[in-house]
């Protein structure tokens, strides 16, 4: 199963819910995905902030 990778973590979504991955060849499912949602989005974007105004701001270009 793929997790959203959030903050430097894998999480689950923060509904649950997953999407299954289907070989179109076979029909198996072979994997699933986080059905992501807004909150997920929300949290990626305070991580992605929080990271930016506390470390990369910081470091240099050269």
């Amino acid at each position: 199963m793929q997790l959203n990778f959030i903050a430097n973590t894998d999480v689950p979504s923060a509904s649950g819910r997953t999407l299954p991955v289907i070989d179109p060849s076979d029909g198996q499912t072979f994997d699933e995905l986080q059905r992501s949602n807004a909150a997920d989005i929300d949290s990626a974007v305070r991580a992605a902030r929080d990271c930016f105004d506390n470390v990369w701001h910081k470091v240099s270009a050269a």
